[in-house]
């Protein structure tokens, strides 16, 4: 059951029910526009409890418009610095609030990630029998979730007009998304994706599935790795998959993204520099 907000989002502040035992967390200093608590969430197949924010773009409390809605992963790295890993964050309200100046405008949702994140993010078991739990994770957002951003938001809630986005592992569990729910999620965006994860797993997916995302972002970076031969294998590994997408029918610049970044690290900088042109693209 979630710990769900005390307050209505469309009639104000927000003040989230924080669970027995989890120290509330200090004031967020970083946040540009307007983002709120969604308070926090637990499901019966998720070990922990995970916080969620919400970004409402500036037109929402003025009119009576429904909005697109961007779910993001590792929550936490998102809108605030001080909540960031190495306090370093993705400033997706400040791209969303430039976004919606020139006339671009999404909810966006932002779901913290866990000490089981590697499980939660990856659909099967690596080489060390790590992960594998990414179905549950995705009933979580698909079941409990997204029902209840859609009951409290003015949404648009069919697939073509939510987008899903994450980094890393985060981005395989986007990638996943866009197979195992695309009647959920239609848009999906995965920043240096861990396509390598489960000896590609994710890669014979998308050559089998039936069911597949409207558009898709994916990109690499050419130093996203420790070595050398490493930091190459990725980026081959990101052709190698935009070929599969190709041969199932996306188009370059159309309904697919792929770019490879030069000199681009693994890291929430780098992740942050590239989101304006992500989210305008999954966006437009």
């Amino acid at each position: 059951m979630a710990g769900f907000a005390t307050t209505d989002l469309r009639a104000g502040g927000v003040v989230p029910h924080v669970p027995a035992g989890v120290r509330p967390q200090p004031v967020l200093r970083t946040w540009t526009g307007d983002v709120r608590s969604f308070g926090w969430f637990s499901h019966p197949n998720l070990g922990h409890m995970r916080q969620v924010w919400v970004y409402l773009p500036p037109s929402y409390a003025t009119s009576a418009r429904r909005f697109p809605v961007v779910y993001f992963q590792d929550g936490q790295n998102v809108f605030d610095a001080h909540t960031a890993f190495a306090g370093v964050e993705w400033r997706a309200d400040e791209t969303l609030e430039e976004l919606a100046a020139i006339g671009t405008e999404a909810i966006a949702v932002a779901i913290a990630n866990t000490p089981d994140r590697i499980d939660e993010y990856s659909p099967v078991t690596n080489s060390r029998h790590a992960g594998g739990r990414a179905s549950a994770y995705l009933e979580f957002l698909v079941e409990e979730l997204k029902p209840r951003i859609d009951a409290a938001l003015r949404t648009q809630p069919d697939r073509d007009h939510t987008a899903i986005v994450g980094s890393s592992l985060g981005g395989l569990l986007a990638l996943y998304a866009g197979v195992a729910a695309a009647a959920r999620f239609g848009r999906v965006g995965a920043l240096s994706p861990a396509l390598d994860w489960g000896a590609y797993d994710i890669g014979y997916r998308y050559g089998a599935s039936q069911q597949l995302p409207s558009r898709i972002w994916i990109d690499m970076g050419t130093a996203e790795a420790h070595t050398t031969s490493a930091a190459a294998q990725a980026v081959a590994d990101l052709h190698r998959f935009a070929g599969v997408l190709r041969e199932r029918g996306f188009t370059d610049d159309d309904s697919l993204h792929c770019e490879e970044v030069d000199g681009a690290r693994h890291d929430e900088a780098a992740w942050a520099a590239r989101l304006p042109r992500v989210l305008a693209f999954l966006l437009r």
